[in-house]
C-alpha cells in the first residue's frame, strides 16, 4: 500500500484515525477484526503498562494471578459447560491446539467448510478451505475433508464418530458469508447424533463483533476458539475454550501441549481489561447498533435491497452484507474491488481485503466509531464507488 499509493507508513493513531508518516489521516475500518474496542483503547493500554511494571513474564513453574483471573473471566462469558481455557499467542495457534485436543479425544479425521479460514500454520492451513494457500506447502495434514458451507446434507454424508467438524459461524475471509438461520443448530444436532466433535472458530466473529457475545449462540460447541477482539487491539492473544472432559488429558500431563509465551501476564492483563470493557460498555449491543447505522448508509448509498442485492446504480457492485460491525461489499471481479479499494484509500478510509475472496472488500470498524466518523465514511464510500465505477 505504501509503494502503490504513496501514503507513507503508519506512524501513530489518534482515536479511530491512522496517521501516516507523510501526515495523511485514514479512518480505520480495517484491522482484520482486532480493534473492536478501538484503535487505541486506553483502558486496555493502561492495564498492560501496569502489568509490565508488575510482572511481564511468568516463570512458568507457577501460574500468574492475572492469567488465572483472565481464564476465569473468559470461561464465565463462554457458553455453559465450556469452563477450561488454554491461551495462545495467535488464532492459528488456537486452531493448532484445538486439533490436538480433538486428536487426544480420539477424533482423527476433520471435516471443514470450503472457503473457511483458520490460519496459515501447517495444521491450521490443513483445515483452511482454500487450495490457493495450501498448494505450495503440500503434503499437509492428512485426514481432512472439505464440504460446501451452509450445506447440511453434504455434511451429513461425511460425518461419523471419529470426525471433528471445524466451522466459522460466519465465514469472515470468504467475504462475510452468512449461513441460513438454522444451519449451526442443524450441525450441532448432526454431531450429537453421530458422535462427532464440533469446533466453532469464533476468532473473528466472537466477543461482540457480530452484535452478540458469540455468533454461534445458542449453539454450544465442544470447543470454542476466540481471539482478535480478545486482545483489546493491543497484544496478540487467542484462546481455546472447552469442557473439563476434553481438557482432561492436558490436565493429566501438562507437557502434552505448552507454550512459553502463551497466557503471559501481559497478554492476560489485556484479556482481562478487554473482557471487563466488553461487559461494562455492553460492546455487543454497541456493535449491533453500529451495524444498523452501517446498513442504513450502505442502503442509502448503493440503493441495495434488504437482502443486500445491488440495485444496479453501481454496475461493478453486486451485493452488500453484514452483521454488527462485520460488513462486506462484493464486486463483479477483483479488478473492480481493487479499483474501489484504491479510491477508498484516496478518500481517507482503510478497509480489509478478504483473503479467500479477492473480489470482496471487508469492513471491521471499532464499535466506538462516532457520528462524525460515520459521516466521513459515508462520504468516502460514495466518492469511492463513483470513482471506481468510471
Amino acid at each position: 500500500m505504501t509503494e502503490l499509493w504513496g501514503v507513507g507508513y503508519e506512524h501513530h493513531v489518534e482515536g479511530e484515525w491512522i496517521v501516516s508518516t507523510n501526515g495523511r489521516r485514514f479512518l480505520n475500518m480495517a484491522g482484520y477484526g482486532t480493534q473492536l474496542l478501538g484503535t487505541q483503547n486506553h483502558d486496555v493500554i493502561d492495564r498492560v503498562v501496569e502489568q509490565i511494571h508488575r510482572q511481564s513474564l511468568s516463570c512458568r513453574s507457577m501460574e500468574s494471578e492475572v492469567t488465572v483471573e483472565a481464564a476465569e473471566k473468559l470461561a464465565k462469558l463462554s457458553p455453559q459447560g465450556l469452563d477450561k481455557v488454554f491461551f495462545t499467542n495467535s488464532g492459528a495457534e488456537a486452531v493448532e491446539a484445538a486439533i490436538k485436543f480433538a486428536r487426544a479425544a480420539g477424533y482423527k479425521r476433520f471435516v471443514v467448510a470450503a472457503d473457511g479460514y483458520h490460519g496459515k500454520s501447517i495444521g491450521a492451513l490443513s483445515v483452511t478451505g482454500r487450495d490457493y494457500y495450501q498448494e505450495p506447502f503440500r503434503p499437509l495434514m492428512p485426514g481432512v475433508q472439505r464440504v460446501p458451507f451452509n450445506d447440511i446434507e453434504a455434511l451429513s454424508r461425511v460425518v461419523s464418530d471419529d470426525v471433528a467438524v471445524i466451522l466459522e459461524p460466519v465465514q469472515g475471509e470468504a467475504g462475510v458469508v452468512i449461513p441460513d438461520s438454522g444451519y449451526l443448530a442443524a450441525v450441532r444436532q448432526l454431531c450429537d447424533q453421530t458422535g462427532a466433535l464440533l469446533i466453532v472458530d469464533e476468532i473473528q466473529t466472537g466477543l461482540g463483533r457480530c452484535g452478540c457475545m458469540w455468533r454461534s449462540a445458542p449453539v454450544v460447541p465442544d470447543i470454542l476458539l476466540t481471539g482478535k477482539t480478545l486482545s483489546g487491539g493491543v497484544i496478540p492473544v487467542a484462546a481455546v475454550v472447552t469442557s473439563a472432559e476434553l481438557y482432561e488429558p492436558f490436565d493429566r500431563d501438562l507437557f502434552l501441549h505448552a507454550s512459553t509465551f502463551g497466557g503471559s501476564p501481559v497478554a492476560c492483563s489485556a484479556v482481562l481489561a478487554t473482557l471487563e470493557k466488553l461487559v461494562a460498555d455492553d460492546v455487543p449491543d454497541r456493535s449491533l447498533r453500529l451495524g444498523e447505522q452501517l446498513e442504513r448508509i450502505f442502503r442509502e448509498i448503493t440503493q441495495s435491497d434488504k437482502g443486500g442485492a445491488s440495485s444496479g446504480r453501481y454496475p461493478h457492485l453486486t451485493s452488500v452484507r453484514g452483521e454488527g460491525s462485520l460488513w462486506a461489499m462484493e464486486f463483479i471481479d477483483e479488478t473492480a474491488a481493487g479499483a474501489f479499494y484504491s479510491a477508498l484509500v484516496h478518500h481517507g478510509v482503510v478497509a480489509n481485503h478478504s483473503l479467500n475472496a479477492s473480489n470482496i472488500v471487508r469492513f471491521t470498524p471499532s464499535a466506538y466509531i462516532d457520528e462524525r466518523e460515520l459521516m466521513h465514511f459515508r462520504s468516502a464510500l460514495k466518492d469511492a464507488l463513483e470513482a471506481s465505477n468510471a
